[in-house]
């Protein structure tokens, strides 16, 4: 991972205060909330919440996300 990536990786998670991961798909870097939840008929299971791509300016927020 790039050293951008975890620097706004850092930030992000002392500004919001959540458990937060980023996924690389192909050549991009994209922000998750992650967590985890009970599903029916299983055991925990890992929940995450899209918010956005990271470019090397910041976060761009995803038509997804509902803030």
């Amino acid at each position: 991972m790039e050293e951008w990536v975890k620097q706004i990786l850092k930030d992000e998670r002392q500004k919001m205060g959540e458990p937060l991961e980023v996924k690389k798909i192909g050549q991009n870097y994209y922000l998750y909330q992650s967590t985890t939840g009970w599903v029916r008929g299983q055991n925990k299971k890992k929940v995450s919440k899209y918010i956005g791509k990271l470019t090397e300016r910041g976060i761009v927020t995803g038509s997804r996300t509902k803030r």
